[in-house]
């Protein structure tokens, strides 16, 4: 097992085999880093990155967490704030929002190469988790919960009241 906590404020990544031991790394400006969110699946972890410098926005893997692979420029949307995302053992999930605080939900095979799938008229998730049979998103405000089996198509449910979620779970 290999795990990875991102610090975006300091630009660094800390792994632990163990998650007892932590070895920090901090990167400079231009090399590729997971700044905006970070997830893992199949032996890969998947993260996105905003160069602020080259005004681009690129999804990154790795296997190991010292290097890491920069994928096409995204687009049509400019993506800000984090992506939350998930796994479901074939498909990664992300979702986040887009400049014009529309949500977004995002689909990949490889982590490096997206699709948009849906945009929604609110803003950011905050938190996404793959419950076995279906994929979960929570928003950072309001009162949409979405929910797929597949990541590609997406049901609408509402929550009672307006929710800030921070993190999804499923046991």
């Amino acid at each position: 097992s290999l795990f990875c906590a991102v610090d975006t404020v300091n630009r660094q990544t800390a792994t632990s085999p163990s998650g007892l031991v932590w070895t920090p790394k901090t990167y400079i400006s231009t090399d590729p880093f997971p700044s905006h969110g970070l997830g893992s699946g199949g032996g890969v972890f998947v993260g996105f990155w905003r160069n602020a410098l080259a005004g681009t926005f690129k999804a990154i893997t790795s296997t190991d967490t010292n290097t890491w692979t920069a994928g096409p420029e995204l687009t049509p949307a400019i993506p800000v704030g984090n992506y939350v995302i998930a796994y479901n053992g074939t498909r990664f999930i992300a979702l986040g929002k887009d400049i014009a605080n529309n949500g977004i939900s995002a689909t990949s095979t490889d982590g490096l190469n997206w699709s948009t799938v849906t945009v929604y008229p609110f803003g950011a998730w905050g938190a996404v988790c793959w419950t076995g049979t279906q994929f979960i998103g929570m928003p950072t405000a309001g009162t949409i919960v979405v929910q797929s089996t597949d990541g590609l198509a997406w049901t609408n449910s509402t929550l009672g009241s307006s929710f800030q979620a921070q993190s999804v779970a499923s046991a």
